[in-house]
This record gives C-alpha cells, structure tokens and sequence, in this order.
C-alpha cells in the first residue's frame, strides 16, 4: 500500500502548488475590479507575495493612474523614488487631510523645503492639522531663516498638536535663530503642551 500512499501524497502537493498564472491574475484584476478596496487587495497581495515579480512593478505603475487616491497613493509608496511625482501630486491636490500628510511623509527630505514650507502656508488657514504636522516634521531641520519665521508665525497664532510640532522642530540643528523663538514664543506660550515641547527643544539646541 506504500506506492498508493505516496501517489496521494505526491497529488495533495501538486494541488496546493501555487500556479505561476497567479500573478499574472492579479495584476489582470488590480485595475480591473469595480470595488477599489479590491482593487488595493491585489496590489497588497502582489506586493506581499511576489515583491520580486515583474509583474508586481507593472501593476503597481499602472495603479499609480487609479480612480481611487487611496490606491494611488499605496502604489506611489510602494514604488519609492519611481512614485515621487504621485506622491507630490497627492500632497498639494488631494482633497483628503489625511491622504496628503501621508503622502508628505512618504517624500520624506526629498520633498524640498521650499515646496513643504508652501504646503504648510497652504495647509493652515484650510485647517488640515495632518498635514500641517507633517509638513513641519518634514522640514528636519532644513530651510535656514525661512524655516525658523514660519514656525515662529505657527507659534505665535496656534495651539494643540500643530504648535507641539513647531516647537519640536524648532530643537533640530541647523536652524539659526532658533534659539530666540523658543525663548520668546515658546516659553510664554499659552498651550502647557507646546510649553513643554518648547522646554525639552531647548534643551537640545539652547546655548
């Protein structure tokens, strides 16, 4: 009975042997599927999968034209430097708060200071607190004096998470004057949070 036994064995593996068409197949559905979410499942699938497959790249290029911002912005993600111009494109179009922060913490430093100070002008009087804080915590140091002004102007007019974030960046290196705004506008500032936040910048960058 050894032989049957083994034939059935050897046919359990041949059926649970994973097709080579399967990534083929969801790439074909990735732009296909009516539902975006399903769309997203297969990119998620291919990447998780097959992140070496050349279909994963193809499919996740194409994903960078989809319908839905979502699914825009996992393929930009997932593509790295090759999905920067949707990333870019998202972080100063998208009309979703969270989307475009995202998408600004995806660019990273390569997203240029003058371009995220912008985003940050753009993103306060419009009240989009994600993306507001992740145009400050995007600018790293970087960005000299104008840096410096626009977060003093932050801490001059906000409060919460924004002004929290301003006074932290206000503690990286490299900004000159930085300093002094702390002093003036961090250690009289009205929100005990940023005071705090203001404190412990000071620490690291206080003469």
């Amino acid at each position: 009975s050894l032989p049957a036994a083994l034939r059935s064995v050897l046919d359990l593996a041949r059926r649970l042997e994973l097709p080579e068409a399967v990534p083929r197949r969801l790439a074909q559905n990735a732009p296909e599927d009516p539902l975006p979410e399903v769309r997203r499942r297969n990119l998620v699938m291919l990447v998780r999968e097959f992140p070496h497959d050349p279909t994963t790249a193809s499919a996740l290029r194409q994903a960078c034209a989809d319908g839905d911002e979502e699914n825009r912005l996992y393929a930009a993600l997932q593509l790295g430097p090759d999905g920067h111009a949707v990333l870019r494109s998202l972080a100063d179009g998208s009309p979703s708060d969270s989307c475009a922060a995202r998408a600004i913490r995806g660019l990273g430093t390569d997203l240029p200071a003058s371009e995220a100070l912008e985003l940050l002008s753009a993103a306060l009087p419009r009240r989009r607190v994600a993306s507001a804080i992740a145009c400050i915590q995007g600018l790293d140091g970087r960005g000299g004096a104008a840096t410096v002004g626009a977060l003093e102007r932050v801490l001059a007019v906000e409060r919460g998470p924004v002004a929290v974030a301003a006074a932290n960046a206000l503690g990286s290196p490299g900004l000159p004057g930085a300093e002094g705004v702390l002093l003036e506008r961090g250690l009289v500032h009205g929100d005990g949070d940023t005071l705090v936040a203001a404190v412990a910048a000071l620490g690291r960058v206080g003469t």
